[in-house]
């Protein structure tokens, strides 16, 4: 399980990323990876030279998804080190869906739009059902 830290360590060696979680109404936006391992997760990615975490998670949004969404709060923080050894730090967002038609796109190979009690239908990653409960309960609902 990952930790999840109370803010964001920029340290060397460390792959610094962002994820979004969109909400319209009652659901969240879920994409399923292209690539290895290929669950089901929150839109997002690294974090490019000179972006803050919350333009990385926009800009990967649109990329993976075609979608915008407006930020409305900082979620949860997690670090953790893959089996491989790469530890990564993941700046996660709450949001709310502004516009765009979701459909796959970058590397994403499938999108979807579910409720919280249908993400049991889903092989998704690690800590996402925690952080995307966490994200709704920054939006008041």
């Amino acid at each position: 399980m990952a930790d999840i830290l109370p803010f964001q360590a920029r340290q060397k060696g460390v792959i610094a990323a962002a994820s979004v979680c969109v909400f319209r109404e009652t659901e969240v936006l879920l994409v399923k990876r292209a690539k290895p391992p290929f669950l089901w997760s929150l839109p997002g990615g690294r974090i490019e030279p000179g972006e803050t975490p919350e333009q990385a998670a926009i800009r990967e949004l649109m990329e993976e998804t075609g979608v915008t969404a407006e930020i409305i709060a900082a979620g949860q923080i997690l670090d953790f080190t893959t089996g491989g050894g790469d530890r990564y730090v993941i700046n996660n967002f709450a949001a709310r869906y502004m516009s765009g038609e979701a459909r796959a796109m970058s590397d994403a190979a499938e999108v979807a739009w579910e409720t919280l009690c249908g993400l049991t239908r889903y092989s998704l990653t690690p800590n996402a059902r925690e952080v995307i409960a966490h994200a709704r309960g920054l939006l008041g609902a």
